[in-house]
């Protein structure tokens, strides 16, 4: 296990990229803030070579935050929105979820990720 002082600058180097990602999200059309930190954590994830003491608290905090945003992210979705859409288009959402949740598994699975 590591100390917090092995994990600070990974955290530090995390919240940078949230911060940047809630300034840009606005100026990119049909983006939130989670898809536009998770780009900018793809990109300078695999542009850019961390130093060893910035690799532990990066995975810890990016994992935890990500399922953090998706749980607050789906707050805003409200019963009145989903009223709206009917449910036709609400099962049709949820088979979609489904499919691709299933897809997402098998090519895992098939590539060992």
């Amino acid at each position: 296990m590591f100390g917090f002082k092995d994990i600070l600058p990974g955290i530090i180097v995390v919240i940078i990229l949230a911060i940047l990602a809630f300034v840009l999200y606005p100026y990119i059309p049909g983006a939130n803030e989670v898809l536009v930190g998770l780009l900018l954590g793809v990109i300078v994830g695999n542009i850019f070579v961390l130093p060893p003491n910035y690799q532990h608290g990066a995975p810890i905090l990016s994992r935890d935050g990500l399922n953090l945003s998706v749980i607050f992210l789906g707050f805003g979705i409200s019963f009145v929105d989903m009223e709206v859409l009917g449910w036709e288009m609400l099962i049709l959402l949820i088979v979609v979820v489904f499919l691709a949740l299933m897809l997402t598994y098998f090519l895992a699975k098939i590539f060992r990720c």
